[in-house]
């Protein structure tokens, strides 16, 4: 660097001295966080491998649809590099602390060799119906509350968990979980909560474990090429047994059940004979049907034949009646206009006829009279007559009585004229 370059340099940081001293300080800061960061590691790495080694963290976790029984677990104590060898159970399972919102939780078996929890509250479970809690979810403050399971698992959840409700006694970590994470499920959302350690005897699991879990005391710390190296020459043994063990897992089930094989397969046998059976009756009995049903079609046929024939025959009759109402109701119109005229005529008569009946009595009273006046003095003159003392003259006398004796035939003929033709006229 010649003299002008210095100088140049010189004059841009006391330019421009602020923004040096704040690039100097950042450089500086990250130098520090990489120098630290890079001498933490061992230390962080060392930490670790003392907090698994001393909870006998497993080298290898094993599952198995078929599960492991305790003689896999000697099995695998048994083979070399294997410190040792425990089976655990576990559960993902809803569940809610008292006053606490339901949720998934992770039940799991306490192990007593490998993966041992470390209590940091409390005491361990004492019997069936107590648990650990996850320190990271419960406090000491949640110490005696109790742990219920949802009535919403599955009916194999339940089953695997009979007493449904533990007493949190104490708060654990667990090796497992190095971070806040606690791992995925099926159910929910598939988070799962928190972890629960309960004692081995309240999984109704009748002697197989979900898992088996290796401590193998490897050289070297953890995550060293040395762990990893010894680790890996020591996995195909692990599988080459796993493999083993699961011929013979599967060897002792099928010998297990081949006698509930054998009556299920004379039972399966048995339905199968009683199905073909049952097969043929039915066949037998759904062509009778199937005939009964034709016939019972052609019937059905025949009476909806007949049905829409009558309903045809009732609208023409119905028509019928309807047009027969109208003519009688037209009838009815005419018979009460009729009868109007003959009320009409019949008042009209009974008016004429108590008019002739009142000129009928008015005439035969005048007539009555007349002939009751004329006999009247027909009396008289005759009694005259035969007076002698009466002073008139016997001739005009006659002439009298011979003219009043002709007024009263004239009356008589009258009165009976009279009766005769008001009586033709009334019959």
């Amino acid at each position: 660097m010649n003299r002008l370059t210095l100088t140049m340099l010189r004059r841009s940081i006391r330019g421009s001295l602020g923004r040096f001293l704040a690039i100097l300080a950042i450089v500086a800061l990250g130098v520090g966080f990489f120098a630290g960061i890079k001498s933490s590691q061992p230390d962080l790495l060392h930490s670790l491998d003392r907090y698994y080694r001393g909870q006998h963290m497993y080298a290898f976790q094993l599952l198995s649809s078929l599960g492991f029984t305790e003689e896999d677990a000697e099995a695998f104590r048994a083979l070399p590099g294997v410190a040792e060898a425990e089976g655990a159970c576990f559960a993902d399972a809803w569940a809610a602390p008292d006053g606490g919102e339901e949720a998934v939780w992770y039940f799991q078996s306490l192990t007593e060799s490998v993966a041992v929890p470390v209590l940091t509250a409390g005491r361990m479970p004492e019997n069936d119906g107590e648990c650990l809690g996850d320190d990271k979810n419960f406090s000491e403050a949640d110490l005696g509350k109790t742990i219920t399971l949802s009535a919403e698992n599955s009916e194999d959840t339940l089953d695997l968990l009979p007493g449904r409700r533990f007493t949190l006694v104490g708060l654990a970590r667990c090796p497992r979980y190095i971070s806040r994470e606690r791992g995925s499920t099926d159910l929910g959302s598939g988070k799962r909560e928190g972890f629960v350690f309960l004692r081995p005897g309240a999984f109704h699991a009748d002697g197989v474990y979900h898992e088996l879990l290796l401590w193998c005391d490897l050289p070297g710390e953890i995550y060293s090429e040395t762990y990893s190296d010894a680790r890996r020459s020591l996995r195909p043994a692990v599988e080459t047994l796993l493999n083993r063990r699961g011929l013979v897992r599967q060897a002792a089930l099928r010998a297990e059940n081949s006698g509930e094989l054998a009556d299920a397969r004379k039972e399966l046998d048995d339905g199968w004979a009683e199905y073909r059976a049952g097969k043929r009756k039915s066949e037998r009995e759904l062509a009778s049907a199937l005939r009964t049903l034709t016939a019972s079609r052609e019937q059905l046929d025949a009476g909806w034949r007949l049905l829409e024939e009558s309903e045809k025959a009732l609208e023409k009759e119905e028509k019928k009646i309807a047009d027969d109402r109208l003519a009688l109701t037209e009838k009815q119109a005419e018979l009460t206009a009729r009868m109007t005229e003959l009320q009409t005529e019949h008042a009209g008569l009974l008016t004429e006829l108590s008019t002739f009946e009142l000129n009928r009595a008015a005439a035969l009273s005048l007539y009555t009279t007349e002939l009751a006046s004329a006999t009247s003095a027909l009396v008289e003159l005759q009694a005259m007559q035969l007076d002698p003392d009466s002073g008139m003259d016997p001739a005009v006398l006659e002439l009298l009585i011979e003219a009043a004796q002709i007024r009263v035939d004239n009356a008589r003929e009258a009165l009976k004229t009279a009766a005769d033709n008001y009586d033709s006229a009334h019959a």
